[in-house]
């Protein structure tokens, strides 16, 4: 290897390392003189060449590059290269102009070379910024993107719009027969004519026959992703949701990035009834504005998402976004006409699905329209409009349906309304409209009879929550009262949300029972008035579910401002002296087990010290508080000491003291993950029972930074440099899964960096709500993403914390308020930044602490309840903020200790909090204070009955 292609090495491994900082410092001071030393070859210059760009490039220095590029073009080293070398130097120059913005001189740029020499991405490229530029030949362009790429939808989006889709439908015979006789050249342009003769037939209403011809132009290109999304449009306004979702899922697989038709599908997701069908809304909006934030699909998307979770007014709100972005787009204005129609506004409705017909005359808005002025009592002008969508959508089992039901409303055309529900019903007997209609229909009617045999027949079809629960109705009518709630119960079982299911169990279980809870009421109110007597437990037991936890939990503050009084120290530990270095004593990290017994904590000897707590946490449980804290000297009750720092360690979530089945994974430096066990009695036998290690693509150790259990301890997630990995407990060695968390080093999709933390899994907030199924992490390049438990290769979501926010690297997250908030703390930052996961559109609540300039990690924890964040400090105070309020200041704090304090965390369970302190001190004269300390936060020892608070 020559000492050229030896510094391009080392320089690019610093750039896969991440260190962007310490390559351009090596490029400049190695590379840039040898770019005009004349007796280094030119091939090897322009090796040196393309490094040093790329150092530039990774420091979003892209002027610079492109000036070092084409001064060194310009010189004699021209003449020096071959034709080759020449048309990857104008490739790079065309990438900095693009990266610049300068689509017109990129362009000019990769003119320059030759058309036979073009590859697939410089034509694109060229596509691409002839669009952009409106340059005379970018149709022209983009036809040749589709003659060497069949099945790129954003050049076959193109020349279809280019075109006029009218005149495409009228001359489609005198297209084709031209286009059949032409050269390969004319394949593309036929492709093109064919998709602009299926959208006029979908604007004309014909979906069969564009349904037609889209199947035939997705049998030439069967991986082209916008066919496939446009016939599933086809395919959802003929009814066929079935077909229409399983089109529109491959069309995702196969473009992710595809934002067309994507409104429609967000509507067809929206018209499920499970939380499965919900948590999949949320997903396709949050990936299309990833994609594209000034496209409306994205924020239609997220409107249906907040109109399912019941949030009205932020729905409509963003709704009205959608329409800002694209004033044209019917699918915006139709979605705000079914928030207005959930919100009870029905005239307000009226006149938004008349708006959404009028830009897009569809299926839909013909049904949407006529359900708004039938529910306003417009009849006539409901029958106008269902009658037109009879004869546009001809042999449609919808639009029959429409009419019927339309004229179900008046008596005297109850028997014509009937005979379009059966004929709708034998055109499609799926149409759970007609179905529906026509038993409604038979009931008013007093056919009870009939009505059931109706519903009966056509129910194994049709298995929605609304047929269920119509059915049932009709039970009930019958008097027919176990079997009605037989199946309102399957309807909440199907969406536990239906209000009207919920209302028919509580009728039938009236009927059934009359007047039986009526008679328990007076005396269980009476029971309440009398407050029953507290029995303090004889011993500790850990609460074994989410719901024990939070009611353990849910007497924990009245926390108040008032100095100490809200806290009181129960027991304290001196860091023992490891070493003559008093810095060494400093803790990092402390973590309670989950049986909330033992404390681990890790201090700069690189020593895990873990301290028994029980007769602490006891004393609380009994209510036996002491009025001064337990010295309990230096000696921890076990120490675990290693030779490398110790980066990140969790408690096995089946730790137990009492039980003898301590363990802890710990990852150390230059060392794979080690799952120790923890055995007081015999400290010797505190050993390594399993090693979990990953490698790269050299087979080189990858070092873990962030570890995390899953809470039912099969499975452990391990944070790395720019990867994430999940290994099964029972199975040591390689992990089951192991990926990057950017796609490449140039990308910014992801989530960049090192690993620095992982919110913990085995916590009572993180076993609720969306955190039950996703695991949080964060990079020291201030990034936070969510990734599937099942499935790391699906990341759910991932951002950046705001600049204005950001310190150094987040270094603490957590899961609060029933798994659906993050909190988040960053190194020197006086901020900790709050997301509710259901909506990442900018963070959800913002608390300051006491600025620091330390690059010391400061730790967050948030109690049982998942409300309160409690927060510690450089200057020794603990901070507790309310999540409730308003204003982002802390509700409580105190001074813990006479030095920093970066290492706490809150009991499983209980309302106690462990603060261990230290940090290093280069002044000898200062006496740090390294202690641990577990402290009481309850209120059981607060009297307020004056208005005041203090300890009694």
């Amino acid at each position: 290897m020559t000492a050229t292609q030896t510094l391009v090495h080392e320089i690019r491994q610093l750039l896969e390392c991440e260190l962007g900082e310490s390559a351009l410092a090596l490029a400049e001071l190695e590379c840039k003189p040898l770019l005009s030393d004349q007796r280094v070859s030119a091939s090897e210059r322009l090796q040196l060449l393309r490094i040093y760009s790329d150092c530039l490039d990774k420091q979003k220095q892209h002027r610079t590059s492109l000036r070092v590029i084409t001064e060194f073009i310009s010189g004699p080293e021209r003449s020096q290269l071959t034709s080759e070398e020449l048309e990857d130097v104008a490739r790079d120059i065309a990438q900095q102009r693009w990266q610049l913005g300068e689509h017109d001189l990129c362009l000019a740029q990769l003119r320059q070379i030759p058309r036979t020499h073009r590859s697939n991405r410089d034509v694109a490229r060229m596509a691409r910024c002839a669009a952009l530029v409106r340059a005379p030949d970018a149709r022209e362009l983009h036809v040749e993107v589709l003659r060497r790429q069949p099945n790129a939808s954003e050049a076959l989006a193109f020349v279809v719009a280019s075109s006029s889709a009218a005149s495409a439908v009228g001359a489609m015979k005198e297209e084709r027969a031209r286009v059949a006789a032409a050269s390969a050249d004319g394949v593309s342009y036929h492709d093109a004519v064919s998709l602009a003769s299926a959208l006029g037939l979908m604007q004309a209403l014909d979906y069969r026959g564009a349904n037609e011809e889209l199947a035939r132009l997705g049998r030439r290109h069967p991986r082209n992703a916008l066919v496939r999304a446009y016939q599933a449009t086809c395919r959802y306004m003929l009814d066929d949701v079935r077909a229409a979702r399983a089109l529109y899922e491959r069309a995702r697989v196969l473009d992710p990035t595809l934002v067309d038709q994507m409104g429609a599908y967000a509507g067809l997701l929206a018209s499920g009834s499970g939380a499965d069908d919900m948590h999949a809304v949320y997903r396709l909006g949050n990936a299309l504005l990833k994609t594209d934030q000034t496209r409306a699909e994205g924020w239609v998307a997220m409107a249906r998402y907040f109109l399912l979770a019941g949030d009205t007014q932020e729905a409509l709100a963003i709704a009205w976004r959608a329409q800002t972005l694209a004033p044209s787009l019917s699918d915006a204005y139709y979605t705000e006409g079914v928030i207005q129609m959930a919100s009870g506004g029905t005239e307000d409705a009226v006149e938004v699905f008349a708006k959404a017909h009028q830009l897009g005359r569809s299926a839909h808005t013909f049904r949407a329209l006529v359900d708004a002025l039938v529910q306003c009592g417009r009849y006539k002008e409901a029958f106008v409009h269902a009658r037109e969508m009879a004869e546009a959508l001809p042999q449609h089992a919808g639009a029959l349906a429409t009419v019927g039901i339309v004229l179900s409303h008046s008596a005297e055309s109850s028997d014509k309304a009937r005979r379009l529900l059966e004929a709708a019903i034998a055109l499609d007997c799926r149409c759970a409209e007609a179905v529906g209609a026509l038993a409604s229909l038979h009931v008013a009617s007093g056919q009870t009879a009939d009505a059931l045999r109706v519903l009966e027949t056509h129910l194994p079809d049709i298995q929605t929550d609304d047929m269920y629960t119509r059915y049932a109705d009709v039970l009930t009518l019958a008097g027919e009262l176990p079997k009605a709630a037989a199946n309102y119960a399957t309807a909440l079982a199907a969406n536990p949300s239906n209000e009207r299911a919920r209302a028919g169990v509580d009728r039938v279980d009236a009927l059934l029972h009359p007047g039986g809870r009526g008679a328990e009421e007076p005396d269980e109110l009476e029971e309440q008035e009398e407050p029953e007597e507290l029995h303090e437990p004889d011993a500790l037991e850990a609460p074994t579910d989410t719901g024990a936890m939070q009611t353990g939990a849910s007497h924990l503050y009245e926390l108040v401002a008032g100095g100490d009084a809200m806290a009181r120290c129960l027991a304290q530990w001196e860091a023992a002296d490891a070493s003559d270095n008093a810095n060494d004593r400093a803790y990092r990290s402390a973590r309670w087990s989950p049986d909330g017994t033992l404390v681990a904590t890790v201090s700069e000897d690189n020593a895990m010290r873990v301290y028994d707590a029980d007769f602490a946490v006891q004393q609380y449980a009994n209510g036996a508080i002491p009025d001064e804290a337990r010295d309990c000297g230096t000696q921890p009750m076990l120490t675990v000491a290693h030779a490398e720092t110790v980066l990140d360690y969790a408690w096995h979530p089946h730790a137990s003291r009492h039980a003898g089945g301590a363990y802890v994974a710990e990852s150390v430096r230059d060392h794979p993950i080690h799952l120790r066990s923890l055995d007081s009695a015999a400290p010797a036998a505190s050993q390594v029972r399993a090693s979990y290690r990953a490698a790269d693509a050299a087979d080189c150790l990858l070092i873990a930074t962030a570890l995390g259990f899953t809470p039912d301890a099969h499975g452990l997630f391990a944070g790395y440099a720019g990867h994430l990995a999940h290994f099964d407990v029972a199975r040591p060695g390689l992990p089951t899964q192991l990926v990057r968390t950017s796609p490449a080093r140039r990308s910014r999709d992801g989530m960049k960096g090192i690993v620095s933390c992982v919110a913990r899994m085995d916590a009572p907030a993180a076993m609720q709500g969306p955190a039950q199924g996703l695991v949080a992490c964060a990079s020291l390049h201030s990034h936070v993403a969510l990734y599937s438990r099942t499935d790391l290769d699906s990341c759910v979501a991932s951002w950046a914390v705001p600049r204005e926010y950001a310190g150094s690297g987040v270094t603490a997250l957590r899961w609060a308020r029933a798994g659906t908030v993050v909190w988040a703390a960053s190194r020197r930052s006086p901020f900790v930044v709050a997301w509710d996961v259901r909506d990442l559109r900018g963070p959800w609540m913002v608390v300051r602490r006491p600025v620091s300039s330390s690059n010391q990690r400061l730790e967050i924890d948030v109690d049982a309840t998942g409300r309160h964040l409690v927060a510690g400090h450089t200057d020794g105070s603990v901070s507790v903020y309310d999540s409730d309020s308003v204003d982002g200041e802390s509700v409580a704090a105190f001074f813990a200790h006479a030095d920093a304090v970066p290492a706490l965390a809150m009991h499983p369970f209980y309302p106690l909090l462990a603060t261990a302190s230290g940090q290093r001190h280069f002044d000898n004269s200062f006496s740090a204070d390294c202690s641990l300390k577990i402290w009481s936060l309850a209120a059981n020892y607060l009297s307020c009955d004056d208005g005041s608070c203090a300890v009694t």
